[in-house]
Order: structure tokens, then sequence, then C-alpha cells
């Protein structure tokens, strides 16, 4: 087991988060790194020198044996949520017939018992892909006491490869709402993704400055979390929209959009029903804009862009947010 502690700064969306502390970063290029991860060794799980640094690289396997390598860390119990970011990479991948034989980074919560207590987002790929940052964010479960990553091809065969491995938990999680937030996909941060944005999959990606959606390998989305000042009783969200090759299926909910999800402070999302910007056939850049009534106590707004349709890509650009009088 291993306990890393770097305090960073952490910022979601616009809104101004209380230092986190990084609990683990590996990019294996130093000794520990190959002790802090176990299951190295052999043919098919290694760290390899590639491009005058390290990777870990995860070869090609049969179908009969799943490679993975996995590292512990402990949890502080004042630690809410958890922030997993990687590089990977895949070639070759043959996927199996259940959702999560792929290539992927999985996040496993476990108690002081060691007993598995609850699951978190991955980091995944479902098709070759070069390397592509990933992050994904979750919340820690209350009796987690250490958390487990791990490196690992569940898919039928192919290879995948990881690097630049952080995880970040925050404390405190205050964050300071803003009056307006707006999300125009120009600037990365230093994980090469959107400040503030979960993309946990390939599918989910940012291209020529537009926050792009592809459904090629099934429903896809990406999500942040941005701070609601309690005054406010109402807000307008608006974003730029366009689709390419758009199928969508017979079902209401097979469609390109922009859920909304207001969620009161024990991140409960509202059931109350209310408009989002959609799209069910391809269309030019235009705009889009619906005001949503927050419920009595409604402390954040989860943004979740989500194409759950048969084919094509959903680009999105100029997410803003604002209160309305």
């Amino acid at each position: 087991m291993i306990r890393v502690v770097r305090l960073v700064a952490l910022v979601l969306g616009a809104c101004a988060l209380a230092p986190a502390v990084e609990i683990g970063a590996w990019d294996f290029e130093r000794a520990e790194d190959t002790h802090a991860w176990r299951g190295l060794g052999g043919p098919n799980a290694a760290i390899v020198a590639e491009d005058g640094g390290n990777i870990l690289d995860i070869a090609a396997r049969d179908s009969r044996h799943t490679v993975m390598v996995s590292c512990q860390i402990a949890l502080d119990p004042a630690w809410r949520r958890l922030t997993v970011a990687t590089r990977m990479r895949a070639s070759g991948l043959v996927l199996g017939a259940e959702s999560w034989q792929d290539a992927r980074l999985a996040v496993e919560f476990h108690g002081a018992d060691g007993r598995l207590v609850g699951y978190g987002a991955p980091a995944h790929l479902r098709g070759d892909a070069p390397w592509t940052p990933l992050r994904s964010e979750m919340e820690i479960p209350a009796d987690a006491t250490t958390v487990v990553l791990v490196a690992a091809n569940f898919a039928r065969g192919g290879a995948c490869a990881f690097d630049d491995i952080r995880v970040s938990a925050d404390a405190q999680h205050e964050l300071v709402p803003t009056d307006t937030y707006r999300a125009d996909f120009a600037t990365l941060d230093r994980d090469g993704l959107p400040p503030g944005w979960c993309l946990s999959s390939a599918q989910a990606h940012v291209v020529a400055g537009a926050l792009a959606l592809d459904a090629a390998a099934g429903a896809v989305e990406a999500r942040a979390l941005i701070a609601v000042d309690p005054a406010w009783r109402r807000v307008r969200i608006a974003c730029r929209l366009s689709a390419l090759g758009l199928v969508v299926g017979a079902d209401p909910s097979s469609t390109a959009r922009l859920d909304i999800d207001p969620l009161d402070a024990e991140g409960r999302p509202s059931q109350q029903p209310h408009p989002v910007p959609s799209l069910t056939r391809d269309a030019e850049w235009h705009q889009q804009a619906v005001d949503v009534d927050l419920p009595t106590g409604t402390r954040w707004l989860l943004l979740r862009p989500h194409h759950s349709g048969l084919a094509g890509v959903f680009l999105l650009d100029d997410i803003t947010c604002s209160p309305r009088e």
C-alpha cells in the first residue's frame, strides 16, 4: 500500500474548489512506480521504454486470460470525491459481450475488512485509439478505507497501454458560484482535457475547439459539475449544437442532448422534468437555450452532454449557464 500526498489546485468548470489532495501520481519513470503496482512482470504486463520515457504496457492477450495490474491507496475519511486522470491507447481490441470487456483503468473501493464496497467510474477505451487523455470523477463511499486502481485489458483480444496516471481527492467540495459559467473547449488543462470536464472514453473528445461525442461504440457522455447560488430560482442553459450522420432509435431517450441535472447538497438529483437542448437529426451549428427552474435546496448543476443514438457525431460548443430573474 502506498500513500502519496501533495496539494494541488482543482477546478471544476468555472467554479473554484478548495485545494485537493493528490494521493497518487505515476509516470512510470521512477523505481518506486514499479513497486507500487502489483502484477507487473513477464511478457504481458510490464513497464517498458518508449520515445525516451516509460509506459505501462499490457500486451496482446488471448481470450482465456485477463491481464491486469493494480495499485492500492489509503483514503482519508474526510475525503468525499475522487478524480482519476490518465492517458491510454489501444490497438487490435476485440470487445467482449459485456460492457466492461474492454481496455480500462477500473476503480474499486474497499472497506476496512477488505471487502468490496463500490465501484468508481472507469477511464476506458472501446476501440483502437492513439494516446488519449481521459478523466473520471466519482463519490467516495462512506465506508471505503482504500481505493484500488486496476489497469486491465478485459477485452477478448488486443493490447493497451497507460501513462501519466493521477488520482486526486477533495475534502470540502466547496464550489463557489459565478454569475455566468462558460465552456468553449478552446483551452485544455495539464491532462489535455477541458478544465472541469470528465471525458472517460475516447468516444468523447475535443476536436477543433468543440466537444464531440461519437456513438460508434455505443452511448457516450461527458460531465461537468457547476455550483449554484442558493438564491437562484431559475437558470438559463445555452449552447451551440450540430450533428453529422446522426441516427436515433425509436425510444424517445435515443437522442443527442445536453442533460441538466439539479443536485441537492447530498448530490441527489431532482426528479422535476424540464426541457433540454437536443437533436434528433443532422444539423448545422446553431444555438439552443432552455430555462430550468431550480428546486429549493439545489446546490449544483450536473451538465451531461449525452449521445445515445445509434450512430453519428454530436458536437457542442459555448455551453453557458446564467441566473434568470
